[in-house]
């Protein structure tokens, strides 16, 4: 009978629970005398663990790129500083390697959408939205005026 899984999850019972003792900062040796198990299978249960986090990952991120382009919503009045910083935060968290420095992203910015910048400001004075595609580009497009 196949072990059984924790959940709605990828997990097995035993793999939630020696995880769980390991996040408690229980070592291995620890966690095999409380288990009665030996020390080798609480580190084959850990590194089995361990594949199916890497492979879920992996997962996502394939999923992610199959969809296209990551869309980035600003809305008006938000600081030119941010704009970057959330443009930045979103390709990391989609493990996308931007072909834009912080610098470019800012021009980029005001060359497709002039009439959204406030450069007393700093500000956009428009909704704008920056489409991320997965190869690392950058384009802005303005949502409302």
């Amino acid at each position: 009978m196949p072990p059984r899984r924790y959940q709605d999850t990828f997990f097995t019972e035993e793999q939630v629970k020696i995880l769980a003792m390991r996040a408690k900062g229980m070592g291995v040796d620890e966690i095999a005398k409380e288990l009665g198990i030996s020390r080798t299978s609480v580190y084959s249960v850990l590194r089995s663990a361990l594949t199916i986090v890497r492979k879920a990952k992996n997962t996502l991120n394939l999923y992610a790129k199959l969809m296209k382009e990551i869309l980035v919503s600003i809305p008006r009045n938000t600081s030119l500083n941010d704009v970057v910083s959330m443009v930045l935060r979103e390709a990391d968290l989609h493990d996308v390697r931007l072909q834009l420095r912080s610098s470019d992203i800012l021009l980029l910015i005001i060359k497709d959408a002039p009439e959204c910048i406030d450069i007393n400001k700093l500000e956009l004075l428009c909704d704008l939205n920056l489409v991320i595609s997965y190869d690392g580009l950058l384009k802005a497009t303005v949502r409302s005026r």
